[in-house]
């Protein structure tokens, strides 16, 4: 398995590669990297039940999780397009203070990359993780991305 950092240093340090964005949660303790090669990245800097319980869950049951993407508006209902039992793997960055769910949708690029293109384009979109028990949803729009700064800060070595 790949760290998510290796593979975020290795996505932006190389020049002629396409970059991948790194989307943060409108609440702004959370955020999502999209990377070019189809794991997605789920990452939360805080202390939120619902994410560390599913982390919890990926880590000690080694649990396959559910995505869902696309727009769930004002009734925050889970976003309507569902996969589901992805491979999925835990990493934790940062000394700690940064948990990471990496779910594989290497077999979804069409749906990804209209995700992502949505996103550019300005709309609010919502993607979800859950175990089958809970879920957590993070809200993402193209006004809350990292800048360069804050990308090195998360890319501090453990």
């Amino acid at each position: 398995m790949k760290n998510f950092l290796l593979i975020l240093i290795a996505v932006i340090a190389a020049p002629t590669a396409v970059k991948s964005d790194i989307w943060i949660d409108v609440d702004r303790s959370a955020g999502v990297n999209i990377n070019k090669n189809g794991i997605v990245n789920f990452f939360d800097t805080s202390s939120f039940y619902y994410f560390d319980q599913i982390f919890s869950n990926v880590r000690k049951n080694d649990i396959q999780l559910n995505v869902c993407l696309g727009f769930s508006g004002l009734k925050k209902e889970m976003p309507s397009d569902c996969l589901s039992k992805l491979p999925t793997y835990y990493s934790v960055h940062n000394r700690g203070k940064t948990k990471a769910l990496n779910v594989n949708l290497s077999n979804y690029p069409f749906l990804l990359n209209s995700f992502e293109e949505k996103l550019r384009l300005g709309e609010t979109l919502e993607i979800s993780i859950d175990d089958g028990y809970l879920f957590y949803m993070i809200s993402l729009n193209k006004n809350h991305t990292l800048n360069e700064e804050s990308i090195k800060i998360l890319q501090l070595s453990d």
